[in-house]
């Protein structure tokens, strides 16, 4: 183990300086685990780099609407209250090209001319399968008893029920204008199905009581019904359609643009491993935890990381959790230091242990 590691060679007192993050909830307990809002960089930060951009409309079924969609997603990205893209001249515009989707000097040429460092294009299209069928289902035609009634006959009827499938694929471009280079290609596929069956067994049963027991009909009429239940709105192909086409420009806009989050994690609250001349600042940076401050705790705790106190499980974990929130992007550092940490403990410790395994499937993000 190296002595008095600093996190990326010291880069976390700038980190903190420069990013401040603040808990959602805020408990007591420094332990308990807590959300703290933190910024995550786009998947491809060459794309990321470029905001200046221009559309050029998409091609493929669903290439006019994705177009409009993408168009206001760019506009409405926002991070840290200011607006991210810099959308010019006119969404979708098909006059940069022969054919929508066209690559080359033409697209390029579009974007020059608007003084756009990027231009957007690329290919949409949808499949949705509306699949009617039927179900069996029992239904009571007959109850007896007291206040808790029993089913005295029932019947097994056919249910009208319907899947929705639906598959919405983009293949994105983004090409700068400088060089003409591809700095963001995609094929992107979004899925979704549902299955939604009549819910009016009630009348199904009526008509069973009708044709199947001598006086149905008045029996129907004096049966009790059922309160009509609140359901939401009905899903429809068309819905559908809306639902995958926003999903997949939400998984575009992660790829090309950073993004706001919440990474949630605890802190060790009591430092008995730590030196006593240290104490003073390890309690120091337990009170901004407590405030919600991490930039703030893990500055003062990353300042206490000298080659006294590397040994220190207690402050070895603070920094992995600290390297969680301030640098999301980076999963690798943190387990760095949750590595170091286990490796100091001389018996298992559970918050350690669920550190790592959280890291390992991703589920404090």
């Amino acid at each position: 183990m190296e002595k008095g590691q600093k996190m990326k060679n010291g880069t976390m007192i700038g980190l903190a300086i420069g990013l401040c993050v603040v808990a959602i909830n805020t408990g007591d307990a420094v332990g308990a685990p807590r959300e703290y809002k933190t910024k995550f960089n786009a998947k491809y930060p060459a794309a990321a780099e470029n905001r200046k951009v221009a559309l050029i409309a998409f091609g493929g079924d669903e290439g006019e609407n994705f177009t409009q969609d993408l168009n206001s997603l760019l506009q409405n990205t926002f991070i840290d209250g200011e607006p991210y893209f810099t959308v010019l001249g006119e969404a979708g515009s098909r006059s940069a090209t022969k054919s929508s989707g066209q690559e080359g000097a033409a697209a390029i040429a579009y974007g020059r001319n608007l003084g756009a460092e990027a231009v957007y294009l690329g290919t949409a299209s949808v499949t949705i399968r509306d699949i009617p069928r039927e179900e069996s289902k029992e239904v009571c035609l007959a109850r007896t008893g007291g206040v808790v009634k029993q089913c005295a006959q029932s019947e097994v009827v056919k249910v009208s029920c319907r899947r929705i499938e639906g598959t919405y694929t983009v293949a994105p471009k983004v090409i700068r204008v400088a060089d003409g280079k591809v700095v963001y290609s995609e094929s992107i596929s979004v899925s979704d199905s549902i299955d939604k069956c009549d819910e009016n067994t009630e009348g199904a049963a009526e008509s069973l009581i009708k044709a199947l027991v001598p006086g149905g009909e008045l029996l129907s009429r004096l049966a009790p019904k059922s309160k009509p239940k609140q359901t939401a709105a009905p899903i429809t192909p068309e819905s559908m359609l809306v639902d995958l086409r926003k999903k997949a420009a939400q998984q575009i806009s992660r790829h090309i643009a950073p993004y706001n989050g919440t990474v949630k994690v605890d802190f060790k609250e009591k430092g008995a491993d730590i030196p006593k001349a240290a104490q003073a600042q390890f309690k120091a940076g337990l009170e901004f935890a407590k405030a919600g401050r991490a930039d703030r705790a893990c500055g003062i705790w990353d300042a206490l990381n000298t080659s006294e106190t590397a040994e220190s499980p207690t402050l070895l974990y603070n920094l992995g959790a600290c390297a969680e929130v301030l640098e999301p992007d980076s999963p690798r550092q943190a387990m760095i230091f949750y590595s170091k940490a286990d490796a100091a403990s001389a018996t298992p410790d559970p918050q350690i242990s669920t550190a790592m395994t959280r890291l390992q499937s991703g589920s404090g993000r």
